[in-house]
Protein backbone atom coordinates (compact mmCIF):
# COMPACT_ATOMS: atom_id res chain seq x y z
CA UNK A 1 0.00 0.00 0.00
CA UNK A 2 0.90 3.50 -1.03
CA UNK A 3 1.07 6.27 1.26
CA UNK A 4 0.46 9.68 0.21
CA UNK A 5 3.38 11.91 0.78
CA UNK A 6 2.68 15.29 2.75
CA UNK A 7 4.66 17.11 0.30
CA UNK A 8 1.95 15.83 -2.65
CA UNK A 9 -1.52 16.42 -0.40
CA UNK A 10 -0.63 20.07 -0.28
CA UNK A 11 0.45 20.57 -3.76
CA UNK A 12 -2.75 18.67 -4.56
CA UNK A 13 -4.25 21.25 -2.40
CA UNK A 14 -2.95 24.31 -3.81
CA UNK A 15 -3.57 23.32 -7.39
CA UNK A 16 -6.83 23.16 -6.32
CA UNK A 17 -15.59 20.74 -3.92
CA UNK A 18 -16.63 20.25 -0.64
CA UNK A 19 -19.87 17.95 -1.56
CA UNK A 20 -23.47 19.38 -1.36
CA UNK A 21 -25.67 17.79 1.39
CA UNK A 22 -26.82 14.44 0.71
CA UNK A 23 -30.26 15.21 -0.12
CA UNK A 24 -29.85 17.55 -3.05
CA UNK A 25 -31.50 20.31 -1.01
CA UNK A 26 -34.07 22.22 -2.51
CA UNK A 27 -33.52 25.58 -4.11
CA UNK A 28 -36.91 26.32 -5.31
CA UNK A 29 -37.54 28.85 -2.30
CA UNK A 30 -35.22 31.33 -4.06
CA UNK A 31 -36.98 31.86 -7.09
CA UNK A 32 -40.93 30.96 -6.14
CA UNK A 33 -43.54 32.68 -8.64
CA UNK A 34 -46.41 34.35 -7.37
CA UNK A 35 -49.90 33.99 -8.15
CA UNK A 36 -51.30 37.06 -8.71
CA UNK A 37 -51.61 39.24 -5.15
CA UNK A 38 -52.56 36.33 -2.86
CA UNK A 39 -50.01 34.87 -0.47
CA UNK A 40 -49.60 31.84 -2.77
CA UNK A 41 -46.11 31.01 -4.40
CA UNK A 42 -45.00 27.61 -7.06
CA UNK A 43 -42.30 26.60 -8.77
CA UNK A 44 -40.88 23.89 -10.86
CA UNK A 45 -37.19 22.26 -11.00
CA UNK A 46 -35.94 19.57 -13.72
CA UNK A 47 -32.82 17.81 -12.60
CA UNK A 48 -31.33 15.27 -15.25
CA UNK A 49 -27.89 13.89 -14.76
CA UNK A 50 -25.83 11.14 -16.41
CA UNK A 51 -23.04 9.23 -14.79
CA UNK A 52 -19.86 7.26 -16.58
CA UNK A 53 -17.93 4.85 -14.16
CA UNK A 54 -14.59 2.87 -15.30
CA UNK A 55 -14.05 0.57 -12.73
CA UNK A 56 -11.66 -2.56 -11.32
CA UNK A 57 -11.37 -5.30 -9.56
CA UNK A 58 -7.78 -6.10 -8.38
CA UNK A 59 -9.37 -9.20 -6.43
CA UNK A 60 -10.66 -11.36 -9.30
CA UNK A 61 -7.95 -13.42 -10.93
CA UNK A 62 -8.09 -11.77 -13.84
CA UNK A 63 -8.87 -8.08 -13.82
CA UNK A 64 -10.46 -6.16 -16.08
CA UNK A 65 -11.71 -2.66 -16.41
CA UNK A 66 -15.67 -2.12 -16.23
CA UNK A 67 -17.39 0.14 -18.07
CA UNK A 68 -21.33 0.88 -16.87
CA UNK A 69 -23.84 4.22 -17.20
CA UNK A 70 -26.79 5.22 -15.59
CA UNK A 71 -28.83 8.46 -15.24
CA UNK A 72 -32.60 10.16 -14.08
CA UNK A 73 -34.41 12.43 -14.91
CA UNK A 74 -36.09 14.24 -12.19
CA UNK A 75 -39.14 16.82 -11.47
CA UNK A 76 -39.23 18.72 -8.70
CA UNK A 77 -42.63 21.02 -7.68
CA UNK A 78 -43.05 23.51 -4.33
CA UNK A 79 -46.23 25.04 -3.32
CA UNK A 80 -46.15 27.74 -0.69
CA UNK A 81 -49.75 29.13 0.97
CA UNK A 82 -50.20 31.47 4.10
CA UNK A 83 -53.83 31.52 4.54
CA UNK A 84 -54.08 33.48 7.56
CA UNK A 85 -50.17 35.39 8.86
CA UNK A 86 -49.23 32.99 11.14
CA UNK A 87 -49.72 30.15 9.05
CA UNK A 88 -47.71 28.74 6.23
CA UNK A 89 -48.53 25.66 4.26
CA UNK A 90 -45.59 24.08 2.06
CA UNK A 91 -45.92 21.19 -0.18
CA UNK A 92 -42.83 19.96 -2.11
CA UNK A 93 -42.56 16.84 -4.27
CA UNK A 94 -40.28 15.41 -6.82
CA UNK A 95 -41.18 12.25 -9.87
CA UNK A 96 -38.09 10.78 -10.57
CA UNK A 97 -37.38 8.78 -13.97
CA UNK A 98 -34.01 6.66 -13.98
CA UNK A 99 -32.05 3.92 -15.13
CA UNK A 100 -29.78 1.51 -13.71
CA UNK A 101 -29.46 2.99 -10.67
CA UNK A 102 -29.13 1.54 -6.93
CA UNK A 103 -31.31 2.91 -3.87
CA UNK A 104 -32.05 0.32 -1.61
CA UNK A 105 -34.89 2.32 0.54
CA UNK A 106 -36.49 4.43 -2.09
CA UNK A 107 -40.27 3.90 -2.90
CA UNK A 108 -40.03 2.76 -6.74
CA UNK A 109 -42.18 1.56 -9.20
CA UNK A 110 -40.70 -0.29 -11.85
CA UNK A 111 -40.95 -0.17 -15.82
CA UNK A 112 -39.72 -1.93 -18.66
CA UNK A 113 -36.32 -1.99 -19.73
CA UNK A 114 -35.06 -1.67 -16.12
CA UNK A 115 -36.72 2.06 -15.44
CA UNK A 116 -37.78 2.98 -12.41
CA UNK A 117 -40.56 5.82 -11.40
CA UNK A 118 -39.92 7.10 -7.52
CA UNK A 119 -41.82 9.52 -5.89
CA UNK A 120 -40.71 11.66 -3.06
CA UNK A 121 -43.07 13.44 -0.71
CA UNK A 122 -39.70 15.97 0.70
CA UNK A 123 -41.67 18.41 2.44
CA UNK A 124 -45.67 18.52 3.88
CA UNK A 125 -46.16 20.86 6.63
CA UNK A 126 -47.85 23.53 8.56
CA UNK A 127 -45.59 26.21 10.23
CA UNK A 128 -46.98 28.07 12.96
CA UNK A 129 -46.14 31.53 14.76
CA UNK A 130 -48.45 30.65 17.66
CA UNK A 131 -46.61 33.73 19.95
CA UNK A 132 -44.20 36.30 19.32
CA UNK A 133 -40.75 35.11 17.43
CA UNK A 134 -41.81 31.89 17.80
CA UNK A 135 -42.17 29.14 15.21
CA UNK A 136 -43.30 25.65 15.11
CA UNK A 137 -43.13 23.42 12.32
CA UNK A 138 -45.41 20.17 12.07
CA UNK A 139 -44.74 17.40 9.39
CA UNK A 140 -42.34 16.32 6.64
CA UNK A 141 -39.47 18.78 6.99
CA UNK A 142 -35.50 18.78 6.81
CA UNK A 143 -33.91 19.10 9.93
CA UNK A 144 -30.27 20.61 10.07
CA UNK A 145 -27.94 21.38 13.38
CA UNK A 146 -24.17 22.33 13.16
CA UNK A 147 -21.89 20.49 10.42
CA UNK A 148 -24.43 18.34 10.06
CA UNK A 149 -22.03 15.68 11.17
CA UNK A 150 -24.84 14.91 13.70
CA UNK A 151 -28.60 15.77 11.64
CA UNK A 152 -29.14 16.73 8.50
CA UNK A 153 -31.88 14.62 7.14
CA UNK A 154 -35.55 14.59 6.46
CA UNK A 155 -38.60 13.65 9.55
CA UNK A 156 -41.65 13.45 10.15
CA UNK A 157 -41.84 15.50 13.23
CA UNK A 158 -42.74 19.01 15.03
CA UNK A 159 -39.83 21.45 15.71
CA UNK A 160 -40.45 24.40 17.76
CA UNK A 161 -38.14 27.24 17.82
CA UNK A 162 -37.87 30.39 20.08
CA UNK A 163 -35.90 33.08 21.56
CA UNK A 164 -35.06 32.93 25.30
CA UNK A 165 -34.26 36.65 25.80
CA UNK A 166 -32.00 38.60 23.83
CA UNK A 167 -28.83 36.01 24.09
CA UNK A 168 -30.89 32.64 23.37
CA UNK A 169 -32.55 30.32 21.36
CA UNK A 170 -33.89 26.98 21.95
CA UNK A 171 -35.34 24.43 19.06
CA UNK A 172 -36.75 21.27 20.35
CA UNK A 173 -37.85 18.43 17.88
CA UNK A 174 -39.12 15.31 17.87
CA UNK A 175 -40.01 13.05 15.24
CA UNK A 176 -40.00 9.72 13.01
CA UNK A 177 -37.14 9.49 10.35
CA UNK A 178 -38.41 9.13 6.63
CA UNK A 179 -36.70 6.08 5.81
CA UNK A 180 -37.60 6.41 1.67
CA UNK A 181 -35.52 9.61 1.75
CA UNK A 182 -32.84 8.43 3.86
CA UNK A 183 -29.49 9.54 2.53
CA UNK A 184 -31.05 9.98 -1.08
CA UNK A 185 -27.89 8.55 -2.52
CA UNK A 186 -25.03 10.97 -3.41
CA UNK A 187 -27.12 14.09 -3.71
CA UNK A 188 -27.90 16.26 -6.75
CA UNK A 189 -26.40 13.94 -9.51
CA UNK A 190 -24.50 10.94 -8.62
CA UNK A 191 -27.92 8.98 -8.05
CA UNK A 192 -26.30 5.15 -6.70
CA UNK A 193 -25.25 4.08 -3.61
CA UNK A 194 -20.94 3.59 -4.18
CA UNK A 195 -20.26 1.41 -1.16
CA UNK A 196 -17.26 2.03 0.73
CA UNK A 197 -18.70 2.91 4.21
CA UNK A 198 -20.30 -0.15 5.91
CA UNK A 199 -23.29 2.98 7.30
CA UNK A 200 -24.88 2.87 4.66
CA UNK A 201 -25.53 -0.31 3.75
CA UNK A 202 -27.07 -0.88 7.77
CA UNK A 203 -29.49 1.88 6.11
CA UNK A 204 -30.39 -0.33 3.88
CA UNK A 205 -32.33 -2.43 6.41
CA UNK A 206 -34.25 0.46 7.44
CA UNK A 207 -38.12 0.51 7.01
CA UNK A 208 -40.19 3.66 8.23
CA UNK A 209 -41.13 4.00 12.15
CA UNK A 210 -38.09 1.85 12.57
CA UNK A 211 -36.12 4.80 14.14
CA UNK A 212 -37.61 7.81 16.13
CA UNK A 213 -35.38 10.79 17.31
CA UNK A 214 -35.86 13.86 19.51
CA UNK A 215 -33.87 16.38 20.93
CA UNK A 216 -33.16 20.19 21.76
CA UNK A 217 -30.55 22.41 20.59
CA UNK A 218 -29.76 25.72 22.36
CA UNK A 219 -27.77 28.59 20.23
CA UNK A 220 -26.27 30.94 22.07
CA UNK A 221 -26.01 34.89 20.55
CA UNK A 222 -24.00 36.61 23.26
CA UNK A 223 -20.34 36.02 21.14
CA UNK A 224 -21.81 37.29 17.92
CA UNK A 225 -20.58 37.38 14.98
CA UNK A 226 -19.66 34.23 16.59
CA UNK A 227 -22.21 31.37 16.68
CA UNK A 228 -22.58 28.77 19.50
CA UNK A 229 -25.23 25.45 19.28
CA UNK A 230 -25.26 23.19 22.47
CA UNK A 231 -26.99 20.13 21.00
CA UNK A 232 -28.64 16.58 22.47
CA UNK A 233 -30.43 14.55 20.37
CA UNK A 234 -32.01 10.71 21.81
CA UNK A 235 -31.83 8.17 18.60
CA UNK A 236 -34.11 4.91 18.96
CA UNK A 237 -33.69 2.09 16.91
CA UNK A 238 -36.21 -0.79 17.52
CA UNK A 239 -34.29 -3.24 15.88
CA UNK A 240 -31.59 -2.86 18.51
CA UNK A 241 -31.44 -6.46 20.38
CA UNK A 242 -29.81 -7.87 23.16
CA UNK A 243 -27.29 -9.88 21.29
CA UNK A 244 -25.21 -8.77 17.89
CA UNK A 245 -26.36 -10.14 14.82
CA UNK A 246 -24.95 -9.34 11.55
CA UNK A 247 -28.01 -7.16 10.61
CA UNK A 248 -27.13 -5.53 14.09
CA UNK A 249 -23.98 -6.12 15.21
CA UNK A 250 -24.08 -2.95 17.40
CA UNK A 251 -26.54 -0.96 19.06
CA UNK A 252 -27.91 2.24 16.97
CA UNK A 253 -29.73 3.44 20.12
CA UNK A 254 -27.95 6.57 21.20
CA UNK A 255 -27.82 9.44 22.92
CA UNK A 256 -25.44 11.93 21.02
CA UNK A 257 -24.44 15.46 22.67
CA UNK A 258 -22.42 18.14 20.40
CA UNK A 259 -20.83 21.39 20.50
CA UNK A 260 -20.43 23.71 17.51
CA UNK A 261 -18.71 26.76 17.42
CA UNK A 262 -18.53 29.05 13.35
CA UNK A 263 -17.34 32.26 12.83
CA UNK A 264 -15.19 35.00 10.95
CA UNK A 265 -10.94 35.33 11.80
CA UNK A 266 -10.55 38.60 10.13
CA UNK A 267 -12.11 39.85 6.84
CA UNK A 268 -10.82 36.86 4.79
CA UNK A 269 -10.85 33.68 7.40
CA UNK A 270 -13.54 31.81 8.87
CA UNK A 271 -13.94 28.64 10.63
CA UNK A 272 -15.88 25.64 11.81
CA UNK A 273 -15.31 23.56 14.94
CA UNK A 274 -17.77 21.07 15.98
CA UNK A 275 -17.20 18.71 19.22
CA UNK A 276 -19.53 15.14 19.26
CA UNK A 277 -19.87 12.19 21.34
CA UNK A 278 -22.34 9.34 20.70
CA UNK A 279 -23.29 6.96 23.99
CA UNK A 280 -24.78 3.48 23.40
CA UNK A 281 -26.73 3.06 26.62
CA UNK A 282 -26.93 -0.66 25.12
CA UNK A 283 -23.40 -1.59 25.94
CA UNK A 284 -21.90 1.53 27.71
CA UNK A 285 -20.00 2.32 24.63
CA UNK A 286 -18.63 6.17 24.32
CA UNK A 287 -17.90 7.57 20.66
CA UNK A 288 -16.16 10.41 20.65
CA UNK A 289 -16.00 12.42 16.88
CA UNK A 290 -14.84 15.98 15.73
CA UNK A 291 -15.31 18.26 12.57
CA UNK A 292 -12.22 21.23 11.80
CA UNK A 293 -12.71 23.20 9.06
CA UNK A 294 -11.36 26.79 8.03
CA UNK A 295 -12.71 28.75 4.82
CA UNK A 296 -9.97 31.80 3.02
CA UNK A 297 -11.79 33.54 0.43
CA UNK A 298 -9.47 35.73 -2.13
CA UNK A 299 -11.26 38.96 -3.96
CA UNK A 300 -9.09 38.44 -7.27
CA UNK A 301 -9.25 41.37 -9.62
CA UNK A 302 -11.45 38.35 -12.04
CA UNK A 303 -13.18 36.42 -9.40
CA UNK A 304 -13.32 34.99 -6.22
CA UNK A 305 -10.82 32.07 -5.12
CA UNK A 306 -11.54 30.11 -1.34
CA UNK A 307 -9.86 27.57 -0.20
CA UNK A 308 -11.34 25.18 2.77
CA UNK A 309 -9.15 22.75 4.60
CA UNK A 310 -11.10 20.40 6.29
CA UNK A 311 -10.42 17.48 9.16
CA UNK A 312 -12.81 15.01 10.48
CA UNK A 313 -13.71 11.35 11.73
CA UNK A 314 -15.01 9.38 14.81
CA UNK A 315 -13.22 7.15 17.25
CA UNK A 316 -14.81 3.64 17.36
CA UNK A 317 -13.73 1.48 19.94
CA UNK A 318 -12.09 -1.98 20.29
CA UNK A 319 -15.46 -4.05 20.69
CA UNK A 320 -16.07 -2.20 16.90
CA UNK A 321 -19.01 0.66 18.40
CA UNK A 322 -19.04 3.86 16.24
CA UNK A 323 -20.03 7.16 15.55
CA UNK A 324 -23.24 5.66 14.46
CA UNK A 325 -25.84 9.10 13.93
CA UNK A 326 -28.30 8.09 11.59
CA UNK A 327 -29.54 11.49 10.60
CA UNK A 328 -25.77 12.56 9.69
CA UNK A 329 -25.52 14.48 6.25
CA UNK A 330 -21.89 15.37 6.45
CA UNK A 331 -20.38 13.92 3.23
CA UNK A 332 -16.73 15.03 1.78
CA UNK A 333 -15.84 13.94 -1.68
CA UNK A 334 -18.25 13.48 -4.95
CA UNK A 335 -18.08 9.81 -4.92
CA UNK A 336 -17.24 8.01 -1.51
CA UNK A 337 -18.89 10.70 0.38
CA UNK A 338 -16.70 10.51 3.90
CA UNK A 339 -18.25 10.55 6.84
CA UNK A 340 -17.52 10.14 10.58
CA UNK A 341 -18.82 6.48 10.78
CA UNK A 342 -16.00 4.53 9.93
CA UNK A 343 -12.70 7.19 10.38
CA UNK A 344 -10.75 9.75 9.67
CA UNK A 345 -10.69 12.22 6.48
CA UNK A 346 -8.34 15.07 5.28
CA UNK A 347 -9.91 17.18 3.06
CA UNK A 348 -8.58 19.83 0.90
CA UNK A 349 -10.72 21.66 -1.45
CA UNK A 350 -10.84 25.13 -3.50
CA UNK A 351 -13.09 26.80 -5.50
CA UNK A 352 -13.09 29.62 -7.85
CA UNK A 353 -15.97 31.75 -8.99
CA UNK A 354 -14.97 33.61 -12.26
CA UNK A 355 -18.36 34.96 -13.91
CA UNK A 356 -20.91 32.74 -14.97
CA UNK A 357 -18.20 30.00 -14.67
CA UNK A 358 -17.11 28.27 -10.95
CA UNK A 359 -14.31 26.19 -10.82
CA UNK A 360 -13.80 23.19 -8.14
CA UNK A 361 -10.92 21.15 -6.72
CA UNK A 362 -11.14 18.50 -3.81
CA UNK A 363 -8.62 16.09 -2.11
CA UNK A 364 -10.19 13.66 0.18
CA UNK A 365 -8.25 10.98 2.02
CA UNK A 366 -9.76 8.72 4.34
CA UNK A 367 -8.51 6.48 7.13
CA UNK A 368 -9.48 3.97 9.54
CA UNK A 369 -6.72 5.43 11.81
CA UNK A 370 -5.46 9.12 11.95
CA UNK A 371 -2.26 8.08 10.08
CA UNK A 372 -2.84 5.28 7.63
CA UNK A 373 -4.35 2.01 8.06
CA UNK A 374 -6.69 1.46 4.97
CA UNK A 375 -6.01 4.28 3.17
CA UNK A 376 -8.24 5.38 0.30
CA UNK A 377 -8.97 8.27 -1.42
CA UNK A 378 -10.90 10.61 -3.74
CA UNK A 379 -9.85 13.67 -6.36
CA UNK A 380 -12.28 15.22 -7.77
CA UNK A 381 -12.28 18.36 -10.30
CA UNK A 382 -15.70 19.96 -11.61
CA UNK A 383 -16.64 23.03 -13.52
CA UNK A 384 -19.84 24.55 -13.33
CA UNK A 385 -21.54 27.12 -15.61
CA UNK A 386 -24.47 29.15 -14.89
CA UNK A 387 -26.67 30.39 -18.14
CA UNK A 388 -26.37 33.87 -18.45
CA UNK A 389 -25.03 34.23 -15.39
CA UNK A 390 -28.27 33.20 -13.34
CA UNK A 391 -27.89 30.69 -10.70
CA UNK A 392 -31.81 29.16 -12.14
CA UNK A 393 -29.86 27.23 -15.09
CA UNK A 394 -26.68 25.15 -13.87
CA UNK A 395 -24.68 22.38 -15.93
CA UNK A 396 -22.33 20.62 -14.30
CA UNK A 397 -19.11 18.39 -15.41
CA UNK A 398 -17.54 16.21 -12.77
CA UNK A 399 -14.60 13.64 -12.91
CA UNK A 400 -13.94 11.85 -9.84
CA UNK A 401 -10.61 9.64 -9.12
CA UNK A 402 -10.85 6.90 -6.58
CA UNK A 403 -7.94 4.98 -4.90
CA UNK A 404 -5.35 7.90 -7.11
CA UNK A 405 -2.97 6.82 -4.46
CA UNK A 406 -3.89 3.26 -2.79
CA UNK A 407 -1.66 0.24 -4.33
CA UNK A 408 -4.34 -2.58 -3.38
CA UNK A 409 -7.16 -1.28 -5.37
CA UNK A 410 -7.24 -0.17 -8.75
CA UNK A 411 -7.96 3.70 -9.42
CA UNK A 412 -11.26 3.82 -10.81
CA UNK A 413 -13.07 6.70 -12.52
CA UNK A 414 -15.70 8.85 -12.96
CA UNK A 415 -17.51 11.65 -15.18
CA UNK A 416 -20.67 12.98 -14.46
CA UNK A 417 -23.24 15.20 -16.34
CA UNK A 418 -25.86 17.35 -14.40
CA UNK A 419 -28.15 20.03 -15.46
CA UNK A 420 -30.43 21.99 -12.97
CA UNK A 421 -32.96 24.40 -14.50
CA UNK A 422 -35.51 26.64 -12.18
CA UNK A 423 -38.72 27.32 -14.35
Amino acid sequence: MRIVPASLFLLLALLAVPAGAKQCPSRLPEKMHQVGERELYWGLELRAAHMFLWDKDLSAPDPETKFDHFGFFALRGAVEYAPAPWVTLRLETELKLRNDVENCNAWTVGLPKRFELIPQLRNLYAQFEPWEDAELRVGRQNVVWGTAALLDNFFDAALLSQPLGESLQVEVFAGVFAAELTRETLGCGYEMYYENRKAWKRLCTLDYGDVIMGGASLRLKTFKPHQVRLSALGQWDRRDVDEPTPAQPEPLTTVFGSLHASGPIGEALGYELEALAGYKPGNGALVPGYVAGLEYTLDLPRGHLSLLPKLAGSFADEAGNHFTALGEGFDLGSRARYGLFDGHVKSMSVRYRWWAWRFEAGYHWHSGGLVDDGVDDELDVSATFFWNNDPRYQFLLNYSLMNAFDGDRAPNHGLRLVARIIF
